[in-house]
C-alpha cells in the first residue's frame, strides 16, 4: 500500500508532547491515515499512553475482523446486525478506527518499554554499517540537499563542508570504538544517528550565526550535551 508525504504525519517525541502525540495518533485512527511516533525513549511518561492506545487499537481490530468474517459467512440474523451497528454508533468518537490506520514507532532500547507493545509488534532493528568508511558515507547520505546550499557565502561554505566532514568521522569513530569495549577507554561514550542530526543542524547554525566559528561552544554541545 503506497503512501504519499501527506498520509505519513510524524511526531518527533520529548518533553511535553504527550498530550499531541496522542491527539495525533486519534486523528490519524479516525482518518485512516499512516503515523510515525519517533524517539519514543525520549519521553518515558507517554509509554503507558502508548501502551494503551495499542491494546484498544488491536482490540478495535478484532472487532472488525469479526464484523467482515460474518458478512462472509452470510449469518442471517438481521436482527443482532442492527443492534451491533446501533451499539457501535453510541461507542465514543474517538475509539472509533479506520481500517487503513497503522501507526510506526521507533525507539532506542529502553527497559521501561511497554512489553505488550514489543510482543505485539512487527519489529525491525537498525544496525550501523561496519567499519568508518562506511559510517562517514552514510552520514552524507543523510544529509538533506539543501544543507550545504543554504550557506551562501563561499568562506563559511567552506567552513561547514570541512566541519562537517570532521563531524562525520568523529561520529564513525565513535560507533567503531564499540566493537572494542574497555579497550582505550573506561567508559563507552554514546553517540547515536538522533545526536549527530542534532549536531549537524547546530553546526550549521554556528555557521550562518557567526563570521568566525566557536569552536569551544561547538565542541562542548556536539561532544558534552549531546
Amino acid at each position: 500500500m503506497k503512501k504519499s508525504e501527506d498520509d505519513l504525519p510524524k511526531k518527533s517525541l520529548g518533553k511535553g508532547q504527550e498530550k499531541a502525540a496522542d491527539t495525533a495518533i486519534k486523528r490519524a485512527r479516525l482518518e485512516g491515515k499512516w503515523i510515525i511516533l519517533q524517539n519514543c525513549h525520549m519521553c518515558p511518561s507517554f509509554l503507558p499512553i502508548l501502551e494503551s492506545r495499542v491494546v484498544e487499537t488491536g482490540v478495535n481490530y478484532k472487532k472488525l475482523y469479526e464484523k467482515s468474517s460474518k458478512k462472509d459467512k452470510g449469518d442471517k440474523n438481521e436482527k443482532e446486525d442492527e443492534d451491533e451497528q446501533q451499539n457501535n454508533e453510541e461507542v465514543d468518537e474517538e475509539s472509533k478506527i479506520d481500517p487503513q490506520f497503522r501507526f510506526w514507532i521507533t525507539t532506542m532500547p529502553d527497559e521501561n518499554f511497554p512489553t505488550y507493545v514489543m510482543q505485539n509488534s512487527i519489529k525491525l532493528t537498525y544496525e550501523p554499517p561496519k567499519g568508518i568508511k562506511s559510517n562517514v558515507i552514510r552520514c552524507y547520505n543523510l544529509l538533506e540537499n539543501s544543507f550545504f546550499n543554504s550557506v551562501t557565502e563561499n568562506e563559511k561554505k567552506r567552513t561547514l563542508m570541512r566541519a562537517m566532514y570532521c563531524l562525520a568521522l568523529f561520529h564513525g569513530v565513535l560507533l567503531e570504538r564499540k566493537k572494542f569495549g574497555p579497550l582505550g577507554w573506561n567508559i563507552q561514550y554514546g553517540f547515536s544517528l538522533s545526536d549527530f542530526q542534532i549536531s549537524k543542524d547546530l553546526l550549521r547554525m554556528f555557521v550562518q550565526n557567526y563570521n568566525k566559528l566557536p569552536f569551544e561552544a561547538l565542541n562542548y554541545m556536539t561532544s558534552e550535551a549531546n
